[in-house]
């Protein structure tokens, strides 16, 4: 019998700072909060690429 693992997983996602991860994010996620919460997925736009202001 395989026992299930207690560590959360994550793909690549956001995760912000002090949150505490206690289930698994799904990727392309933006997370954040105690506990940790997806808030909203990533999408195209959110690319660098398309926010020049940023530079």
């Amino acid at each position: 019998m395989q026992e299930k693992s207690t560590t959360p997983r994550m793909g690549r996602c956001v995760i912000g700072a002090g949150s505490v991860v206690t289930r698994d994010i799904p990727a392309g996620s933006l997370a954040a909060g105690v506990p940790c919460r997806v808030i909203r997925e990533i999408t195209e736009a959110d690319a660098l690429e398309h926010h020049q202001e940023l530079f």
